[in-house]
């Protein structure tokens, strides 16, 4: 369980790295090139990274959803010890 997590953050911080970079690198041609200044670069740059934040919403989030899956799993076998204590007290 824990080795998948591990696997999982290394996926996932990799990826937000990669991402950091990827507005760079498919602009590069165009700043060498020249067509491309560096105000105009700043806001394509920009831009991308808002629409780049949504969308990874699910991913950055995805170590609260596994801590609150935790919790429910916790809470509800929690209870099934408690029903079985409960009903266990009932047959004797």
């Amino acid at each position: 369980s824990y080795l998948r997590y591990l696997y999982f953050n290394i996926g996932r911080i990799a990826y937000l790295q990669a991402n950091v970079l990827s507005a760079y690198v498919l602009l590069a041609p165009a700043i060498v090139a020249g067509v491309v200044t560096l105000g105009v670069m700043q806001q394509i740059i920009r831009a991308f990274g808002r629409v780049e934040g949504s969308m990874q919403y699910l991913l950055k989030a995805w170590p609260t959803i596994i801590e609150l899956l935790s919790v429910y799993k916790r809470l509800r076998e929690f209870e099934r010890r408690i029903h079985e204590s409960e009903t266990g007290a009932l047959r004797t």
